[in-house]
């Protein structure tokens, strides 16, 4: 009676996903990362090639992918989660990092914490309100989440479907009633590390899961919102998990067997198919040196082509575009070669805009953390007082300090006075730190 939605927007989605997922990646990830992304487009051509896929089936490959950011999450904190759903996601959230043997910091005690040290969270953080942050918390992950949408709309509609009629041995038209169910959550997370103060940049996630039901009697009930919120929430979560732990992904790809006098691949596409890269690298290697003499320059191709795979797999796109255009060269007839070349010239240049993306950013935050190393200098305390009178400077050189300094942090409370007072700074200096104190 009830039917869910195909899966093509899921399946555009998910691509997009990769894409995205490439162009944030770390730089030390990054070839691992787009490995993935480019495999998922080849393993779509090569495994619909009715060549490949007659003589060569798909072998699926369990692929390791690390944490896409590059942060130790082993103790967590959330900031008050804004936007309808916010606090529902981030209880989901929690459940998943604790199931992962993370410390999450409890959230009614950050408050609490927050509150005692005069420190309100409203939206992003900056640089400085994070490094204060760390002081209060201590070394941590602290996660911003913001959900800005949350909602869900229903429709209902008919359409008409063809109908047989065995008895009267013809077609008839009859009105089909359908009731859609879709559900929209987007929401956006800072990432924070409270230890450094390194903020990385918010990161949209966006799910809309649906689901239609169908009636030749009239409109069926609606499909359960809460039950496709959940879906939303769970794939929000997932996604989320993959930024922080280590996850696995299978694909499919081609991996040519040749089993022939003078060029025998089996033994590496064995290897290919138990998951064994390493060993299936070693033996295509061998492969290429010994297809060299086959009297088949297909075989000699696929070899190549095999190696300049396992090169993907590694994250080595120069040699993967050698190995395939050594292939393409000795069997210019396959498409999925051309694809392949490509596809790894393409996340060859998303890495190295990823590398330059990443020293661009390094360059900036090593400015900012200059420019704060000079503000932190420049702040005038009471130590700074009592270390410029102990220089021997005038006490009209000192008091002239205290009224042209830019940042100016006097600890005014009766221990502090009294702290000064013993230290010998007179009276007229403690008057003039009052004085510029109280501005």
């Amino acid at each position: 009676m009830n039917q869910g939605e195909t899966h093509s927007q899921e399946r555009a989605a998910s691509r997009s996903w990769w894409s995205s997922h490439c162009s944030l990646a770390r730089l030390g990830q990054l070839s691992r990362i787009c490995l993935a992304l480019a495999a998922s487009s080849v393993a779509a051509a090569e495994c619909n090639e009715s060549v490949a896929g007659m003589f060569n089936p798909c072998v699926p490959v369990d692929l390791e992918h690390p944490p896409e950011l590059d942060v130790n999450a082993e103790r967590v904190v959330f900031a008050p989660a804004t936007g309808t759903c916010g606090d529902e996601i981030v209880q989901a959230l929690i459940a998943d990092f604790v199931a992962n043997d993370v410390e999450v910091i409890d959230r009614e005690s950050l408050a609490l914490t927050l509150i005692e040290h005069k420190l309100a969270l409203s939206g992003f953080l900056d640089r400085s309100t994070a490094l204060r942050m760390g002081e209060i918390v201590g070394p941590s992950v602290m996660l911003v989440v913001k959900a800005t949408r949350c909602d869900t709309e229903q429709e209902e509609f008919t359409r008409s479907t063809r109908r047989y009629d065995s008895e009267e041995e013809e077609y008839y038209r009859v009105p089909v009633f359908f009731s859609r169910t879709r559900v929209f959550l987007r929401l956006s997370v800072q990432t924070i590390d409270l230890a450094s103060g390194r903020i990385f940049t918010a990161k949209t996630v966006v799910h809309s899961p649906g689901e239609t039901f169908e009636s030749e009697d009239d409109y069926p009930e609606h499909p359960s919102e809460n039950r496709l919120r959940d879906i939303a929430i769970a794939r929000t979560v997932r996604d989320i998990h993959r930024w922080f732990f280590p996850w696995t992904e299978t694909r499919e790809f081609v991996f040519f067997n040749t089993k022939s006098k003078h060029c025998d691949l089996k033994t590496a596409f064995q290897a290919f198919r138990d998951s064994d890269l390493d060993r299936a690298f070693e033996l295509s290697l061998a492969n290429v040196e010994a297809c060299r003499n086959s009297p088949r320059r297909k075989f000699q191709s696929n070899a190549h082509y095999n190696l300049g795979l396992l090169h993907r797999v590694r994250g080595d796109f120069d040699l993967a575009v050698e190995s395939f255009r050594q292939a393409a060269q000795l069997y210019p007839k396959r498409t999925i070669i051309a694809q392949a070349i490509g596809e790894s010239n393409e996340a060859r240049e998303a890495r190295a805009a990823m590398q330059q993306i990443e020293e661009q950013a390094m360059m900036a935050f090593d400015l900012a953390r200059e420019a704060e190393d000079e503000q932190v200098e420049d702040l005038l305390t009471n130590a700074g007082i009592v270390d410029l009178l102990k220089a021997n400077l005038s006490e009209v050189i000192v008091i002239k300090k205290i009224e042209t300094t830019s940042e100016c942090e006097f600890d005014l409370s009766i221990q502090g006075l009294a702290g000064l007072a013993k230290a010998g700074v007179s009276d007229s200096v403690i008057a003039a730190m009052m004085d510029r104190a109280s501005r």
